[in-house]
């Protein structure tokens, strides 16, 4: 099996291939979100290479042909020797590899290993922060100093050979990346398969279901959400709050499954936990909710929603507005203003042909700007291009 797959990945000796050389935190973030781009590298006549905490998706990377590493990357810990440790063994790897292109995905590891990466390898250095996560959401003398060090060290990052992708214009104004430039991108997302969320007819007859699916952590508002419901369930609307996902126990702002459950036994509210077909859910519902007040790169839930052709209720921050216009799409609501999402819940209770024709409009809108063939054509592109830079050079 794994010679077949090995086969399908080659296009000349594997030790004449180019390399690229991925960084994820976990090994089923990349296989849900970034397993496409080493399909593309692939294509290109590129060998993948991950460094992750690989866990239960070994196999499956494997079969795909992907070399990996795994440097068990601690989320959630601030340990200054396993971070000195972790640098250490990423400039072992990559001193050893000699990577034409390194791609880095997520802020933390922009900080280390993208930091390594920088001084220790002649290739191409590819930065994508995907959210600015909670050191842009909570203001304390902590968080104040992080922003510090992490602009800093955005600026230490410059080079001719380093590009970024941003996933919302938010985050690289925050960062001082001018995104006008040649050495950035704005990548909506990851890209989501048209074919995978086929959009369908959402159901007029009562009750309305709204669903959330996302990581069960504080600040994807979950809370807010089941307190909303509960406020239009109150003010007499039939209402059903479908919550799919499962605590993080890596993270230390994570539910706890007494929590869920504490939910669960209230009426109008469930938990399914984890769920392997998003397409489902969004068949089974008539709009999305997702009330973060975190920092967000652009939530996968939104596009597959948006895909699937319903309407959205989100909070006004970086990521969530890049997926909705407020009043068109769904509607926007301030961060933790459980008494406006509630109302964005009621009318769309209210006028269910309002829910549908914005359901239609987030179709639209996936199809312009986040469909799995726009991102990837972006994505080719650079790939391509740093590619022929690197062939120059030589």
């Amino acid at each position: 099996m794994r010679a077949a797959a090995e086969h399908s990945m080659v296009h000349a000796e594997p030790k004449t291939r180019p390399k690229i050389l991925f960084f994820v935190t976990e090994d089923w973030f990349f296989m849900s979100h970034f397993v496409s781009f080493a399909r593309i590298a692939t294509e290109l006549g590129m060998e993948v290479l991950l460094c992750s905490s690989i866990n239960e998706k070994r196999s499956e990377l494997e079969s795909l042909g992907i070399r990996l590493f795994d440097i068990k990357i601690a989320r959630g810990v601030l340990n200054l020797f396993r971070i000195l440790r972790l640098m250490l063994r990423v400039r072992r790897i990559i001193k050893a590899e000699q990577p034409e292109i390194i791609h880095v995905v997520s802020l933390s590891l922009v900080l280390t290993c993208a930091v390594v990466a920088r001084f220790a390898s002649k290739g191409t250095l590819v930065c994508a922060a995907t959210g600015l996560g909670y050191i842009w959401t909570i203001d304390n003398l902590a968080t104040r100093i992080g922003r510090v060090v992490i602009g800093w060290a955005f600026r230490l990052l410059e080079s001719p050979r380093t590009f970024f992708f941003f996933e919302n214009v938010d985050d690289a104004r925050e960062l001082g990346v001018n995104l006008d430039g040649d050495r950035a991108v704005l990548l909506s997302g990851s890209g989501v398969e048209l074919a995978d969320f086929p959009p369908r007819p959402a159901n007029p007859s009562n009750p309305l279901r709204v669903a959330i699916v996302a990581r069960l952590i504080r600040t994807k508002g979950v809370a807010e959400a089941v307190a909303a419901v509960r406020k239009a369930r109150a003010a007499g609307y039939d209402v059903v709050l479908d919550i799919y996902g499962k605590p993080d126990s890596a993270n230390p702002s994570s539910y706890t499954e007494e929590d869920l459950h504490g939910w669960s036994r209230e009426p109008g509210i469930a938990w399914h936990g984890y769920t392997s077909s998003p397409a489902t859910v969004w068949a089974n519902s008539d709009a999305a909710i997702l009330l973060s007040w975190g920092g967000e790169g652009l939530p996968r839930t939104l596009s597959e929603a948006a895909a699937s052709a319903r309407a959205i209720i989100t909070t006004n921050v970086p990521g969530c507005r890049a997926v909705v216009c407020d009043g068109i799409e769904g509607f926007l609501v301030p961060p933790r203003d459980v008494d406006a999402a509630a109302a964005a819940i009621i009318r769309l209770a209210q006028d269910r042909t309002l829910c549908a024709a914005m359901g239609r409009a987030a179709r639209v809108k996936f199809e312009r700007e986040l469909a799995a063939e726009y991102i990837h054509g972006k994505v080719r592109s650079l790939y391509r291009k740093l590619m022929e830079q690197r062939h120059s050079e030589r």
